[in-house]
């Protein structure tokens, strides 16, 4: 339980260059420097390294600013200084990688306590960043239960003094496909009591990192199963058990489409009739949508693709509600716009009567970019709904509404989403002579719509257009 003696594990550890580069910087600082946490786990399994956690007795924000300070366009962050925790942001070769740093943890602030301190064994294995990068300190075992496939608390109190740990041993059993030993499971279900007592911040990104994994309805199962979920959203209170199965549905569907879009993530598409229409029809647009889904980013860190697959989780609820657990969960006022916009609008779809310019730009006007999420959640409501008796021409029928929407907002965005205007509202004051008033605003829409349609090409055409719009009385309501 106490030994600290670093030794060879079972498989061999696989660090990229970034590590090594690392390891030779900090070769001449005088205190220890340990690599912790899920780095040395992803080592072990050859899993990618995206966050690097490293732990030291001695000058924490000193090391994350010399690893900040000696990398391309390195950043640095202090998190907390009383404790001591600074975050280097570097590029690499494999992609950005978040650099930790922390002071041990524990009053006592040595390694074992800081080990014992940690949430699960399996995050529990040290590597020394000075020393011989082959070699594991592990005095919890947690080798052993990486082989074992188990996720395992440290100390009876690893996750009863942090309750958002809950949230993250689902996560990694979803993740990495690992069960949770008993007693941990009991104090999982206990932590969900426990939730409201701890940063809504907290909650709000293990939330987001569920929503990061490929298939997020496996976990929410689960979460649902034992009492976290409701905890972090009333859920089930709201929509009922078939409620739940049906956002549960609307979310691997959701996944499955996403999936169409990333190169490598493909997930046996091509023997699924339902996705395999769906790609092809929107196949015009698709690099389009894999930029945005990609590029699309929020506060912290957050990807737009975690926010499009939380989304189903507010299917029944209200637009007031839907804002209220959007601020309790503290999300951006961006992201709270973003996702009541797509909630009041997820029907339009399924409620198109035709797919005219005017219908295809009135839609786009009134929601903008969100317009994208409306259609990809419409795609993924209606094949859950369907089940696996997907009706052909139903589903095609829906399918080429939203690549109509799609192929408008991405091919077509100055013909028909926002054309550039012909006149401004001083344009039509000065040269119809018209008043300040609603009027000009209602001329305005008029004549962007009369671009849309066709029927105004030219300023003189705005003009004629204008004037027979306003017919004898210029402060009158504008006739269309």
């Amino acid at each position: 339980m106490s030994d600290l003696t670093p030794r060879t594990p079972y498989r061999p550890l696989v660090w990229t260059d970034a590590v090594l580069d690392i390891q030779e910087l900090l070769l001449g600082f005088a205190d220890p420097v340990y690599i912790v946490g899920g780095a040395v786990r992803d080592a072990l399994l050859g899993r990618p390294i995206k966050d690097l956690d490293l732990a030291t007795p001695g000058d924490s924000i000193g090391v994350a600013k010399l690893i900040a300070n000696s990398f391309p366009n390195g950043a640095l962050y202090i998190m907390d200084k009383e404790r001591g925790v600074a975050r280097a942001l570097i590029e690499t070769m494999h992609g950005p990688l978040n650099v930790d740093v922390a002071k041990f943890r524990g009053e006592a602030g040595d390694l074992l306590t800081d080990v014992t301190d940690r949430d699960f064994t399996i995050n529990a294995m040290m590597v020394d960043l000075k020393g011989d990068l082959a070699q594991i300190i592990d005095p919890l075992n947690g080798e052993r239960d990486v082989a074992q496939k188990t996720i395992r608390r440290c100390n009876p109190q690893s996750v009863v003094s942090d309750p958002v740990r809950g949230l993250r041993a689902v996560r990694q059993s979803n993740q990495l496909t690992y069960r949770i030993e008993p007693e941990t499971l009991k104090d999982v279900r206990t932590s969900a009591a426990h939730l409201d007592d701890t940063s809504p911040e907290r909650v709000r990104d293990e939330l987001f990192k569920i929503h990061d994994l490929r298939r997020p309805a496996a976990a929410l199962r689960v979460m649902q199963r034992i009492g976290l979920l409701d905890a972090v959203l009333p859920v089930t209170e709201n929509s009922g058990q078939d409620g739940v199965e049906q956002i549960f549905a609307v979310q691997d569907k959701l996944a499955g489409l996403l999936a169409g879009f990333f190169p490598g993530e493909m997930d046996n598409l091509a023997s699924d009739f339902g996705y395999g229409l769906a790609l092809v029809q929107v196949n015009r647009v698709r690099m389009q949508l894999e930029d945005y889904l990609r590029g699309t980013m929020w506060a912290s860190q957050r990807t737009h693709r975690s926010l499009v697959m939380v989304m189903p989780l507010f299917y029944d609820f209200s637009l007031d509600d839907v804002a209220a657990h959007a601020e309790r969960l503290r999300l951006s006022s961006d992201e709270k716009k973003r996702l009541v916009a797509v909630m009041a609008n997820r029907r339009f779809v399924f409620e198109m009567r035709d797919t005219e310019p005017l219908t295809l730009h009135r839609f786009w006007f009134g929601v903008g970019e969100a317009g994208v999420d409306v259609c990809l959640f419409a795609m993924a409501d209606y094949l859950a709904q369907q089940g696996v008796e997907l009706r052909q021409n139903a589903w095609l029928v829906i399918i080429e509404r939203v690549q109509a929407l799609l192929e408008a907002y991405y091919l077509h965005h100055d013909e028909i989403v926002s054309p550039p205007p012909l006149l401004t509202g001083n344009d039509l004051m000065d040269t119809l002579g018209l008043p300040p008033g609603k009027h000009i605003g209602q001329l305005i829409t008029v004549l962007r719509e009369a671009q849309v349609t066709g029927e105004v090409k030219t300023v003189d055409d705005a003009l004629n257009y204008a004037r027979a719009a306003l017919g004898d009385d210029a402060r009158g309501d504008i006739r269309r």
